[in-house]
């Protein structure tokens, strides 16, 4: 692990044993990782947007304003409905979080250090372009003009953010990808970071452990484990997948097929976009409230059934039984029968770092005596190898810092023929490197893992899910034969400019999540 970055989580792990710091005491620290995601963090003539624009979507809207935030590991059942708390929603960061007035937040960080410096880098982040605008903006003539700018005019808005790249030495289109973002409220954002610039205090709540985490982790996985046994009967396969709540269900549920001709007259597809997928692509947008009820419907019908998050573990939960899908009805690409005895699959959304090992633990543990067939990892990764959009199969995972190997029981259940006609650009025969956080990376370290190891790329929750299988199987809670399919699909490449994950790549992405779930899917219905 490259010394700075080994610092710098010392740094952090020293102030949660205080239980109290600032991010500005981080700031020097933070800035001599120089993170791959954080390219241009040391120049301060110019406002790296494109690293801005990654933390902003990790953190909870209005953090401009916030000065205090205050985390815990959990948080009292009643807490959510008091009056006087608003909860905010994050884009990509699926963490408990509440607004107590403008300036002070509770963040629900539920896993300990993996949370805590994957919080801390995009606070750190934040602070210090935050710090590069009000220094550009206090020292040029352009600050009163965005002051008096009341809004409602568009070209005078337009003026403004074109003078506005030039002083923050960004770009215009950096600019407007922003604007983008922020809306109406651009400008005077920009101006609340130039008049009064974020110095956040965390604190950590004197009971903050894993304990209270452990304990939510098992409640959610005995309710799915009472849902599982309820809704099936016998010694029927189950297979578990660790993916995301939407492509699964898109390509088992008969909805999409009954509605094709109309979800493809709705819109125009990109040339790009796999024949297969358009009707995915449109359907995003073509589902109405009306139709989602439909919808809803449609899934109660057929056995697909949704666990809402009752435990607030931030891990929702699908259950799927095949044995009430009409297969003719599914996604072509999976090649369906008949089947003697069709399997039941729990589908569940992403867990985070950690967490993941909890999760998985709890899970197995809850479904000892089940014939628990396999565990299917579809994540996004940073690719080290390939363009955005490409896939990764790992053939063991690697533990950034102690170079720590895990090997996948059985090896990886996926292989590049799997993939054949499904996604272009598919790497295998290397390790995938699991880190603590998303920013904790410079070219340095990432260039002597691609060399040396031949890693193929980095994510943040492999080695916990293999973790606990490992365990599992030592403790006779998984039958020996259990197979491990893990496939990552590339949503950035941080050794290469502007390939960072503040670009959409909604296509490219696309097409790799539905080639890999229809992968993983024919894996699963073909075992016997």
């Amino acid at each position: 692990m490259s010394q700075s970055i080994h610092n710098f989580e010392i740094m952090v792990r020293h102030g949660a044993i205080l239980g109290s710091f600032l991010i500005d005491d981080f700031l020097a620290g933070y800035r001599s990782i120089e993170p791959s995601l954080h390219r241009f963090c040391n120049l301060d003539d110019m406002v790296d947007v494109d690293a801005l624009l990654y933390v902003l979507a990790r953190l909870p809207d209005g953090i401009h304003l916030v000065r205090e935030i205050l985390v815990q590991s959990d948080i009292p059942d009643k807490v959510p409905s008091l009056e006087g708390l608003q909860e905010v929603s994050v884009e990509s960061r699926r963490r408990a979080t509440y607004l107590l007035g403008p300036e002070r937040l509770v963040i629900v960080a539920r896993e300990g250090v993996t949370e805590l410096l994957d919080l801390v880098t995009l606070l750190a982040a934040f602070e210090v372009e935050s710090r590069k605008i009000e220094r550009l903006l206090k020292r040029s003539d352009m600050l009163e003009d965005l002051r008096s700018f009341s809004g409602g005019d568009q070209a005078a808005e337009n003026q403004l953010l074109v003078r506005l790249a030039f002083e923050l030495g960004t770009t215009d289109d950096q600019i407007m990808a922003l604007h983008e973002l922020w809306g109406k409220n651009t400008l005077s954002r920009i101006v609340a970071l130039a008049d009064r610039p974020p110095h956040l205090r965390v604190r950590l709540h004197r009971d903050y452990c894993l304990q209270s985490a452990l304990d939510r982790s098992r409640s959610w996985a005995h309710r799915l484990a009472r849902d599982v046994a309820e809704r099936t009967a016998g010694r029927r396969q189950i297979h578990l997948m660790s993916s995301n709540t939407h492509s699964t269900v898109n390509l088992l549920s008969p909805f999409p097929r009954r509605h094709q001709q109309d979800i493809l007259a709705s819109g125009d597809v990109p040339a790009d976009v796999h024949p297969e997928n358009r009707i995915y692509y449109l359907m995003k947008k073509w589902l109405n409230p009306e139709r989602l009820q439909e919808q809803a419907q449609v899934h109660a019908e057929c056995g697909i059934y949704t666990l809402t998050d009752l435990d607030r573990v931030g891990v929702t939960a699908q259950l799927i039984d095949l044995d009430r899908i009409p297969p003719e009805l599914c996604d072509p690409r999976l090649r369906l029968g008949e089947w003697d005895e069709p399997p039941v699959l729990v589908n569940f959304d992403y867990a985070f770092g950690d967490q993941a090992g909890v999760v998985g633990e709890q899970l197995f543990r809850e479904l000892a005596g089940h014939r628990v067939r396999s565990l299917s990892i579809m994540g996004k990764a940073g690719s080290l190898v390939g363009a955005r959009g490409s896939l990764m199969l790992p053939s063991y995972l690697i533990r950034e810092g102690t170079n720590d190997v895990y090997d996948i029981p059985g090896g990886n259940w996926l292989s590049c023929r799997d993939l054949d006609g499904l996604v272009d650009g598919v790497h295998d025969s290397g390790p995938v490197l699991t880190v603590l956080g998303t920013i904790l990376q410079n070219d340095e370290l990432l260039r002597s893992y691609r060399d040396d190891w031949k890693a193929l790329g980095l994510e943040m929750e492999g080695i916990p899910y293999l973790r606990s299988v490992h365990q599992a199987l030592k403790l006779g809670l998984l039958e020996a034969d259990m197979r491990v399919a893990i496939g990552y699909y590339a949503s950035d490449a941080p050794l290469i400019r502007r390939e960072s994950l503040a670009r959409s790549i909604y296509t490219r992405g696309l097409d790799a999540t539905y080639g890999l779930n229809v992968a993983i899917l024919r894996k699963i219905l073909a075992l016997k």
